[in-house]
């Protein structure tokens, strides 16, 4: 039993750190906690994925140019507060966080940062140092357009002026005067040069340190050109290169859509005989094998044969083709002729007994041979939630409405055991929470009550989802409003010992 006595005057203290996170930073309570893992939880019916699910597979590559103009309104609304207006972590309410804001500004850091990362972070947020997600409150392309304003935070202007004329001396003979791929030299190559402005995955899968090792020749394929450059120019040179992938302040990012984006647009042979066969889409286009051992971490299990196994690859959001296959006697499976295209990332998943168990998640860059590793872990049920643990809850209170308090719980729960812990029959709870007598609004961080994964109970609600095998999996974010004039007292049993 868990219980709280709240009055203003003895809690204004304690609790004025948890008004500043939750109001003053934005948290969400529809954004994610933390980021999504490769592994997506089981569910109980195999489903083709929604444009939503598709998109919290992998990273979400920019489809037009992202705009740091745009992006400063957004960073001034959600970042500023506590990142400061040149992103030095100095922020008006920089001060009252427990662990210190990012200095986003620095150089320093900036250099080493990749935007996916940024951008995963803005996307999912990092409960451990109190940042807060944004999949709700901001969409795909307003993510990126901040993350293109933060990383302008450790650049000026000059900076990329004075790139941009080194870039036209040393880099266009090859790379092209705006970054196309197509200078003058690039036919006589015998690899094509990059072309940064149309290939927004892979400029944003580097960070300025990555493009000066390739500036410097350190990476296997780019002449080096450390001696026409220093490092001041190495990196001035960068932040023009990365300038080339953001919207043209001259020119509406949406016109990048009929210019020269090759991620702005779907390959034109992308149909839907080739997504569901795996068809080359080019006669010319590489190809791998895609293998794997499907294996059940419940001990004394069977062997995981005859099992149903697929092969799904999506190419940004959208779904490039799937395969199927069956596991053999041992468990394994096989998958022959796949087309290997260094944009396309791939995952294999096995229904088992009404749940989906996933592989990790593999990105085409980082295919090296002629066999791609996927392996599958898979997992017997149990329906005893007793063997669940509660690793954490975190209360946060907010009292920001007058005659109102919201009250924010987070629950962070292992399964240390060797099953999948399911309820019997499947739509009801496997944990239920009580919420105290009088709470009002609801709200959770994934869903709503009565949409089949969380439902009403006598004094709260039951989530019905299958909670796997591993250390702190489960996350559950809720929360629910209370009168409030000047004390209150709050009591609600714990499912689960904490």
């Amino acid at each position: 039993m868990i219980s709280m006595r709240l009055h203003s005057k003895l809690w204004i203290c304690a609790v004025i750190l948890a008004v500043f996170l939750l109001s003053g930073c934005g948290l969400s309570l529809a954004g994610d906690v933390t980021p999504p893992p490769n592994y997506r939880e089981p569910t109980d019916a195999p489903v083709e994925p929604t444009r939503a699910q598709t998109a919290n597979l992998q990273t979400v590559f920019p489809l037009v140019p992202p705009d740091p103009a745009q992006g400063e309104a957004i960073y001034t609304e959600k970042c500023l507060p506590c990142h400061g207006v040149k992103g030095m972590g100095d922020g008006p309410q920089a001060g009252n966080l427990p662990n210190p804001a990012a200095p986003i500004g620095s150089a320093e850091l900036a250099r080493k940062s990749r935007p996916v990362d940024w951008y995963n972070l803005v996307t999912n947020g990092n409960l451990d140092k109190f940042m807060p997600g944004f999949t709700e409150s901001l969409n795909e392309r307003q993510r990126w357009d901040v993350v293109a304003y933060a990383l302008s935070l450790s650049t000026t202007n000059d900076d990329v002026e004075k790139g941009k004329v080194a870039y036209q001396e040393n880099c266009a003979a090859c790379h092209g005067k705006s970054g196309q791929g197509d200078g003058a030299q690039a036919a006589s190559l015998t690899k094509k040069p990059a072309a940064w402005a149309k290939d927004q995955a892979a400029l944003a899968r580097l960070s300025a340190d990555d493009i000066v090792e390739v500036i410097t020749g350190e990476l296997e394929g780019h002449p080096s050109l450390g001696d026409q450059l220093d490092d001041t120019q190495r990196y001035q040179v960068t932040a023009f290169v990365r300038s080339l992938s953001f919207a043209n302040p001259s020119q509406p990012a949406e016109a990048a859509l009929s210019g020269n984006s090759a991620s702005a647009t779907k390959p034109a042979a992308e149909s839907p005989t080739q997504q569901a066969t795996g068809e080359s889409v080019s006669s010319t286009e590489q190809k791998m094998t895609v293998a794997g051992q499907v294996t059940n971490g419940t001990q004394g299990s069977n062997a995981a044969d005859n099992l149903k196994v697929d092969l799904r690859a999506f190419n940004g959001m959208e779904p490039a083709f799937d395969q199927t296959t069956f596991t053999d006697s041992d468990g394994a499976y096989r998958f022959e002729d796949v087309p290997l295209d260094q944009n396309y990332v791939y995952y294999t998943q096995v229904d088992s007994d009404g749940l989906v168990f996933n592989s990790d998640i593999l990105h085409g860059e980082d295919i090296n041979g002629p066999v791609a590793e996927l392996p599958i872990q898979i997992y017997e049920t149990a329906t005893d939630a007793s063997v669940l643990r509660a690793d954490r809850m975190h209360v946060f209170f907010d009292f920001s409405q007058p005659g109102v308090i919201q009250v924010v719980n987070l629950f962070i729960i292992s399964n240390p055991s060797d099953r999948v812990v399911i309820a019997e029959p499947r739509d009801k709870p496997v944990l239920e929470f009580e919420i105290p007598e009088g709470a009002t609004n609801l709200q959770f961080q994934d869903g709503v009550l009565g949409d089949g994964r969380y439902v009403q109970t006598e004094n709260g609600f039951g989530e019905t989802q299958a909670v796997v095998p591993g250390t702190g999996r489960y996350q559950l974010l809720y929360a629910y409003e209370m009168p409030y004039t000047n004390q209150l007292e709050i009591g609600f049993k714990t499912p689960l010992p904490v």
